[in-house]
């Protein structure tokens, strides 16, 4: 098989994993290289993540724009050219008519005991967990760890989190969602030093070890020499054999492990059923209206 037919080949079963995982779009290109060397495809015409990033520079792909989220633009930008105008405009019709009838949080936790937040230590996860909400589960603020150290955003999460207690009182918890490496490992120990006496309970859902029997090892392609030394520390001073990346973990998996972070600290006898209820009903007749909208602006563009 030739170079080109190989990477032909290749982005042929990108495509089917991504049609397999629809409706988690869209998936970073990390979760797709994990998804590949799950399937044991990744063989001698595909070694590592940055020949996977630069497949579209060269040749043609069917993979659809709207599957994919770029997580290391450092490399070679984005992932693939947007296929077309009109594909760009119903994905952003299918946001915008989910966030349209999605429940606001404060609705849905208005009555709960706990104020929780979840924070992930991965910026394109943190952008894959807000843009996958998954209709009917509960919802929480998703803050990116890296994020909340700047001055701006420290400052107004101790406030936030001030607020809750002192006006709300609510208790503070923060689900936390990291690789099991080393950076995983410190950077909790950096938010609980930041963050004491504003967050009541930090609960660290995943990765766990309990999460790592069919996981395969953290990659060590994009890892820089520092990240790949502190890693060894870290496994020098477990009992793990092998560091492991939230892009592994399959995307059904990773919702499980927010979703059963969320439900140990919501109260299901104090959902507002009745005022759920009346905020569908009011929204019901504007998503209608936005619909038709919608299809009248693709009419008109194609």
């Amino acid at each position: 098989m030739d170079d080109e037919a190989a990477i032909t080949d290749t982005t042929n079963i990108i495509s089917e994993i991504i049609d397999q995982y629809a409706v988690y779009w869209p998936l970073t290109e990390k979760q797709i290289y994990y998804l590949l060397l799950k399937e044991g495809r990744l063989g001698t015409e595909l070694v590592d993540l940055e020949q996977l990033y630069g497949i579209a520079s060269i040749y043609p792909c069917p993979v659809d724009p709207d599957g994919l989220i770029n997580c290391s633009p450092s490399l070679h930008g984005s992932f693939l050219p947007y296929a077309s105008l009109r594909d760009r405009k119903k994905g952003y019709r299918r946001c915008v008519m989910y966030h349209l009838s999605a429940v606001p949080d404060f609705e849905i936790w208005r009555d709960q005991e706990n104020h929780v937040e979840l924070w992930v230590n991965d910026p394109a996860i943190t952008d894959f967990l807000r843009i996958n909400r998954i209709e009917g589960e509960m919802h929480v603020p998703i803050h990116d760890c890296s994020r909340l150290l700047g001055l701006g955003p420290l400052t107004e999460a101790r406030a936030r989190l001030h607020y809750m207690r002192a006006v709300e009182g609510k208790s503070r918890v923060v689900l936390y969602l990291a690789n099991l490496d080393y950076s995983g490992r410190e950077r909790l120990k950096h938010m609980q030093t930041h963050f004491s006496g504003c967050v009541d309970q930090f609960d660290r859902i995943g990765i766990n070890t309990e999460h790592t029997e069919d996981l395969p090892p953290k990659s060590g392609i994009g890892c820089d020499d520092d990240e790949l030394k502190n890693d060894r520390v870290f496994l020098e001073e477990s009992i793990l054999r092998e560091c492991h990346s939230l892009h592994a973990v399959e995307p059904p998996e990773l919702f499980h492990m927010v979703k059963t972070g969320i439900e140990r600290y919501y109260d299901m006898n104090k959902y507002p059923h009745e005022r759920i209820a009346l905020w569908q009903k009011a929204h019901e007749g504007l998503k209608q209206s936005l619909e038709a909208v919608f299809d009248d602006l693709l009419d008109l563009t194609g």
